[in-house]
C-alpha cells in the first residue's frame, strides 16, 4: 500500500515537472515569449530597490482601447501634433543655426498621414537608387529650401537580408525627405563570427557615424521594422525614446511595459553617457532589455511617442541561422551598473573589413570578436528564468505587462 502511494506520488511529481518543462519551452519558442519577458522584467524592477525608476511614457487618451477607434486616432493625432509643434518650436529651434528663418518647419507641409508599404521583391539596389529623389552627395541627404533642426544617423545592424534593405530604403527615403531631415543611413554588417551580435553593431555604427561627420541625433532601427505614420517624427527628445513603439506583431502595442527593442533614439550625449549597448550578447535577445537598465543607472528618463502615431509594420521572415535565442538573454534583465561600465563602447573591439558609400546609404562591413564558448558563460540564472516562467504560470497574471497603459499624462517629448 505505501509503495502504491508512493509510486503514485512519483508520477503525478513528473507530471507536473513534465508539463512546467513543457510550458517552459513554449514560452521561449516564441508563441508567448512577450508572457515570458513580461515576468521576468516585471519580477526584476520590483525586487531591485537600486532601480531608480519606471518608464515614462506618452499617455494614450483614456478612451482608446486596445484596438482603438478611427475617431480616437484622430483626436489622438491632433493633441500629440499641437504638443510636438509646441515643443519643437522651444527645444529644436536653434540647432546652431544663424539665420532662424530659414529652419525647417516642424511639421512640414507634405506629410501625407498612413502611407503604404511595399515589400515587393522586383527591384534591385541600382534600379532602387535611380527610383528615388536624392542629391549628388552620396550617403546623405538633406533638404534644399530649409536647414534640419537636426543632423541625423540612422544605424542598422544587418546580416543576409537583402531583400529587407531594399524594402526598407524604398520606404524611408521617402518617408524621412518628407519630414525635412537632414539625414544619413549606415548599414553595419556582421561577416563574422557566424552568431549575430545586433548591440555590437549599433556600437560600430555609433563609432563609425562619429568619425564621418558631427551628428546631433542618433536612431538604432532593426531592419524590419517600418513605420506607418510619416508623422512620426524621427528626431531625438529631450530623454532617450523607444521609437519602435507599438508593433502589429502585439496587435500594434508594446510587448511588455518596459520593452525597449526594434529601435531607440540617443543624443550623442546620452549614448555616451550610457556607455552605449553591451558587447556580450551573441544571439537573439537581452540586448536591448540591458539598454533599458542602462538608462536606469543613470536616472534617465524614457519615452514612446503615442499609439495613434507609433505604429509599425514589419517584413515577416523565419528566425535567422545566424541569429538563433540567445542563451544569455536573461541577463538583460538584471540591474547590473558595474557591468555597464566596463561592457560597451568602452570595450568595443571589432576590425572593418570595407567601406562603401552608395547614393542610398553607407555599408560598413566589420568582423567581431568570437563569442565566448559555453563553458565560460555564466547559466546560474537559468533556473531563475525557469522558475518565474512557472511560477507565472500558476498565478494566471499573464497580461499585465503584455498590454498595460500608461498611467501618466504629460506628454514627455
Amino acid at each position: 500500500m505505501w509503495r502504491t502511494s508512493r509510486r503514485r506520488c512519483l508520477m503525478v511529481a513528473n507530471a507536473v515537472v513534465l508539463v512546467g518543462f513543457a510550458s517552459f519551452l513554449y514560452l521561449i519558442s516564441g508563441g508567448s515569449r512577450p508572457v515570458l519577458y513580461g515576468l521576468l522584467a516585471r519580477w526584476n524592477n520590483s525586487n531591485d530597490s537600486s532601480s531608480p525608476h519606471s518608464l515614462v511614457l506618452t499617455p494614450l487618451p483614456p478612451q482608446v482601447s486596445a484596438v482603438g477607434s478611427e475617431v480616437d486616432d484622430d483626436d489622438c493625432i491632433r493633441r500629440f501634433l499641437a504638443e510636438y509643434a509646441r515643443y519643437c518650436e522651444r527645444r529644436l529651434a536653434k540647432n546652431g543655426v544663424g539665420n532662424v528663418s530659414r529652419l525647417c518647419p516642424c511639421i512640414p507641409g507634405g506629410l501625407v498621414g498612413i502611407v503604404r508599404i511595399n515589400q515587393s521583391e522586383n527591384i534591385t539596389l541600382d534600379e532602387l537608387e535611380s527610383s528615388l529623389s536624392f542629391p549628388r552627395e552620396r550617403g546623405r541627404w538633406r533638404p534644399p529650401e530649409c536647414v534640419a533642426r537636426q543632423r541625423l544617423a540612422i544605424i542598422i545592424p544587418y546580416a543576409d537580408r537583402e531583400r529587407h534593405l531594399r524594402i526598407f530604403l524604398n520606404h524611408m527615403h521617402p518617408f524621412l525627405q518628407r519630414q525635412l531631415l537632414d539625414y544619413s543611413i549606415f548599414v553595419i554588417e556582421q561577416l563574422a563570427p557566424e552568431l549575430f551580435n545586433r548591440a555590437a553593431l549599433m556600437n560600430v555604427g555609433f563609432v563609425e557615424a562619429n568619425s564621418t561627420d558631427s551628428f546631433g541625433c542618433f536612431i538604432f532601427h532593426d531592419i524590419d521594422q517600418l513605420p506607418i505614420d510619416d508623422r512620426n517624427f524621427y528626431s531625438c527628445s529631450e530623454v532617450p525614446r523607444h521609437v519602435v513603439g507599438y508593433r502589429k506583431k502585439f496587435n500594434y502595442n508594446y510587448a511588455y511595459s518596459t520593452s525597449f527593442g526594434g529601435g531607440n533614439s540617443f543624443t550623442r550625449q546620452e549614448f555616451e553617457s550610457i556607455n552605449g549597448y553591451s558587447n556580450s550578447f551573441y544571439g537573439w535577445g537581452g540586448e536591448d532589455d540591458d539598454l533599458y537598465q542602462r538608462t536606469e543607472a543613470k536616472k534617465m528618463r524614457r519615452t514612446r511617442y503615442p499609439r495613434c502615431i507609433a505604429k509599425y509594420d514589419e517584413i515577416i521572415h523565419e528566425r535567422d541561422k545566424r541569429n538563433p535565442m540567445g542563451v544569455d538573454q536573461q541577463l538583460g534583465f538584471r540591474y547590473r551598473p558595474d557591468v555597464y561600465k566596463k561592457d560597451g563602447l568602452s570595450s568595443l573591439n571589432y576590425s572593418v573589413v570595407s567601406r562603401e558609400t552608395r547614393r542610398l546609404f553607407t555599408k560598413i562591413s566589420v568582423t567581431l570578436p568570437d563569442p565566448p564558448s559555453s563553458k565560460s558563460r555564466n547559466h546560474k540564472s537559468g533556473l531563475f528564468v525557469i522558475l518565474v516562467a512557472l511560477v507565472g504560470l500558476l498565478l494566471g497574471d499573464h497580461h499585465s505587462d503584455v498590454i498595460s497603459w500608461p498611467r501618466r499624462r504629460k506628454l514627455q517629448l
